[in-house]
């Protein structure tokens, strides 16, 4: 019994957890796109 709500429990967050992992990964992607961006603009100005 102890072990099924245990289990339950672990799912649920890791369901969490993952969700989270992924928006982070997704502004991650995101800021290194607008940074790659913004380098090529300044060496284009150079």
């Amino acid at each position: 019994m102890l072990l099924n709500f245990l289990d339950k429990k672990w799912i649920i967050f890791f369901i969490f957890f993952a969700n989270y992992l992924e928006k982070q990964s997704m502004n991650l992607l995101k800021i290194m796109k607008i940074y790659s961006i913004k380098r090529r603009r300044d060496q284009t100005n150079l």
